[in-house]
Order: structure tokens, then sequence, then C-alpha cells
């Protein structure tokens, strides 16, 4: 039977570390070691997490980000397997059960899960609906294509090209929906500190370049709605940004490879392009014109790019005249 480790990464959680433990320590498939990294907390945290003796590892770190942690974490793990969970959120408790299940029905390098939301203390009748129901082109164009697995129910399997092609696509991968082999982390090297946000993006389009990807298409996990998710607007820029700062490292990097490279660029184009759309419906129109300005750089969204371009000029230019004529008559 696999070994499974769980690691938690933790920065002033007093407020959320306890349900989350608690999440861990009640699954019906009991897990075989839990890590907690406290990344140089200035809270409780580590006295909470010291409460649950035994039954947690406790690692203390000065502060050095989300992914130093995950990473101290693994590099500290015994299990065949790491499951990673952030601190402010929690496991259904038959998560790690129906992840043993697929563990015992096929060889899984990696496996992730669909998830809700909710703010902490909520009820699940207030829950946000799945995650999958945000991206209306997933079952269609993915999870239609991708193949079952015999035994398990909801258990799908991506190949290592529809994986790749469903990030790039723009489809999330959050990490405490994830399971991964020990076989897989010592293959694509560690978290990566340079990214502050969206390192689990780069994390996992590391892995799809090498392997596939298993997917159970069922809720296991809850994340956490709090002041820096909670304003969908804001959360989707910081989030797309953060995806351009990925791939434009990956492009940069990856120069010798032309055809990876070429569906880098129209990913950017397209994250490039919906962040222009969404200036334009904030009347944000300068913010627009230089993003479509970039937008255009790189194939894929360039036609529409253009447009949207042309149409941002004008806003300004009308919205100039007209404070122009209001100026004027003032006079």
């Amino acid at each position: 039977m696999a070994k499974i480790t769980v690691v938690i990464p933790a920065y002033n959680a007093a407020n959320t570390i306890r349900p989350c433990l608690d999440s861990v320590c009640e699954q019906l498939r009991p897990v075989d070691e839990i890590i907690v990294v406290d990344d140089g907390s200035s809270d409780v945290t580590s006295s909470i997490v010291s409460a649950y003796s035994d039954k947690v590892k406790l690692i203390v770190q000065e502060n050095q980000g989300s992914a130093k942690a995950r990473q101290t974490g693994t590099d500290a793990a015994v299990g065949d397997y790491i499951a990673y969970l952030d601190s402010d959120d929690c496991w259904l408790d038959d998560h790690l059960l129906k992840v043993e299940r697929a563990l015992n029905a096929t060889t899984v390098d990696f496996l992730f899960t669909d998830l809700r939301r909710a703010r902490p203390g909520a009820s699940p009748s207030e829950y946000s609906v799945r995650n999958s129901t945000f991206f209306p082109w997933f079952r269609e164009r993915f999870l239609s294509k991708a193949n079952t697995v015999s035994g398990v129910d909801k258990l799908y399997e991506f190949s290592q090209q529809q994986a790749l092609d469903l990030l790039l696509k723009g489809y999330p991968v959050f990490p405490s929906t994830v399971v991964v082999s020990r076989k897989v982390l010592q293959s694509v090297g560690e978290w990566d500190v340079r990214f502050k946000r969206c390192q689990d993006f780069d994390f996992v389009l590391r892995i799809a370049r090498k392997f596939g990807m298993y997917y159970f298409d069922d809720v296991h996990t809850i994340l956490s709605l709090h002041e820096g998710n909670s304003d969908a607007n804001a959360y989707v820029l910081m989030q797309k940004t953060g995806g351009i700062k990925v791939l434009k490292t990956h492009l940069e990097e990856n120069r010798d490879n032309p055809e990876y490279s070429m569906v880098v660029k129209h990913a950017l184009s397209a994250k490039l392009y919906d962040i222009g759309r969404r200036y334009m419906q904030q009347e944000d129109y300068n913010n627009a014109i230089s993003t479509f300005i970039e937008t255009i750089s790189y194939p894929g969204k360039r036609s529409k790019a253009m447009i949207q371009l042309l149409l941002s000029a004008v806003f300004v230019s009308k919205n100039y005249c007209l404070n122009l004529m209001k100026h004027s008559h003032l006079r």
C-alpha cells in the first residue's frame, strides 16, 4: 500500500489551521504522515500545530513564501505520494479514500480533483458551485475525450498532450486538490520560488510536459474564500497577470523547443487579450490599449486584439474630445 504524506504550508494561519488539520486527521483513509511548514508566522500558528502532538510533524522556517514552504515539506516527506493542502483549505473526509482507490487501480503520476469554495465556518448549503462549472468548455472539449478508469467512479485519465492543452487553455489546478508521486517530483524539480503567484501553474505545466494526469470529476476540496480572493474580478486579473509571468518565463527558457514555444505564445495571447477586454469593461482604456498592443506581438488573438485596440483608441479620443469641450464651455 502506497504511503501518502500531506504537506501543509502555513503563514499566520492561526484562524484556519485547526479546521484544516482536523479535515486531514478525520480522513476515512488515515494519512501516513502530516507535515506543516510554518513559514515564519508572527501569530500562534506553531502553537496550535504543536497541540496535535505526534500526529503532525512541525517544521518552522524563516518567511520565504509558499513555494519554498511546500518544497521544505516535500523534502522532509517519506511518503510515496505527496498530497498538498493549503492552511486555509479543507478536504472532505473521503478524499484520501478515493485517492487510494485510484492508486490501487492504475499507475498514477499526478492526480487532481474538483472543488468548491466557501467562507470559513460556512455550511455545505452555502458552498459555491463546483469549480468546473466556471469553464463550460471543459466537459465538451476535454472530459468527454478523456479515458475513464475501470473500477473507479468518476476518475478520468488525460494524456500528456491533453493535460498540457487543458492547462494552457486556462483550466486551473489548485495545490489543495493535488496528489503527486515522488517519481514525478524527482523528475520535474522543485517548486519555483521566483513565482509569488501562480507557482502552481508553473509546477503543473512542468508535470504536464512529461506525464499524463488523472482527474476526479468529484468535489474533494473546499477552498477558503477570504479578502484576497473574494473579489472575483480583482482575483482573476491577479491570477492572469501571474499566469502571464509564468508563461513568459517558460517561453524564455524553452526557445530551443519551437513546438512548445508556439503553444505558449498562443496561451500568452489569449491571457493578454482577456485582460485587455477586462480593462475595456472597466473603461480603463489606456491600460487596455497597452495590453492589446502586447497581445498583437503573439500569434493567436492578433486580429481580435487589433480590432479592440482600435475601439479602445476611439473611446480614448472620444473622452478626450468630450473633456476638452466641457472645459471650453466652463471658460
